[in-house]
């Protein structure tokens, strides 16, 4: 486990710099208290370089939208002219919205009620579903329309 030091005498502008393994920081998480919750919030795991290495996933509803939408506007930008889904797919910006998990399913439902796209292979890659037939493969209206249904019978809102 991370040898952290006392969160008692850490003060709020304090940077934690963590030597460990993701599983370590998902116990330490895991554990968390409401005294701890204060301090994970603005924890960023970093690599040598400047850029984040990691944000664990602690955001807030805006953040968290605010960031889908950059990475998505990124994504729809840079594969415009990209004709193969797999390529869109495997595109690291999709696969960093992959990456945030759960809680974007939201938000790619949402996008996908006002404007189909090519966000079924994120959605089967975070939640394990696929609810489009074989004959609605292909018809991005009917697998947009399989996928709504879908959420809104896994009580999903957006």
């Amino acid at each position: 486990m991370a040898n952290l030091p006392a969160f008692d005498q850490l003060k709020s502008n304090t940077v934690l710099t963590i030597k460990s393994s993701y599983q370590d920081i998902d116990k330490l998480i895991e554990r968390k208290t409401d005294f701890l919750e204060p301090w994970l919030s603005p924890i960023t795991f970093r690599s040598r370089s400047k850029t984040p290495a990691y944000k664990y996933p602690i955001q807030s509803k805006l953040e968290l939208e605010a960031e889908f939408n950059r990475l998505a506007e990124e994504w729809r930008t840079e594969t415009r002219m990209l004709s193969l889904v797999t390529h869109k797919s495997m595109h690291p910006t999709y696969q960093r919205i992959i990456g945030m998990g759960k809680p974007v399913i939201p938000l790619i439902l949402q996008d996908i009620a006002q404007k189909p796209d090519h966000w079924f292979w994120a959605l089967r890659a975070i939640t394990g579903e696929n609810p489009v037939k074989p004959e609605q493969v292909g018809r991005m209206k009917l697998m947009a329309q399989a996928w709504i249904q879908w959420a809104k019978e896994h009580g999903y809102e957006w």
